[in-house]
């Protein structure tokens, strides 16, 4: 349970600071990442992480059932999507 908990505020806490670094404009202080959308990387990458938190409740250690995975799946994705058209092709393709 502990490890879901961390991998899915993990996931929330990236998807956040995406969203706090797209609506400040905050410049990432990394040589070499000047061309790089960096709010597209990190709300990619906790979407990525929610999908697999939900998997693991499933698959793995079964807490959840599959029909609340399937609907928890089906919101991160509809989510996505809709993030998507805030960040445009970066993240959607």
């Amino acid at each position: 349970g502990v490890r879901l908990a961390m991998a899915a505020a993990l996931g929330l806490v990236l998807i956040g600071g995406a969203e706090f670094i797209r609506r400040t404009g905050f410049r990432v202080p990394v040589q070499g990442a000047a061309g790089a959308y960096i709010p597209a990387i990190l709300t990619g990458a906790g979407a990525f992480i929610l999908f697999g938190t939900v998997y693991a409740a499933h698959g793995i250690y079964g807490f959840i059932g599959p029909a609340l995975a399937f609907t928890l799946l089906g919101a991160i994705a509809v989510a996505a999507i809709a993030v998507s058209l805030v960040h445009g092709l970066a993240l959607a393709g």
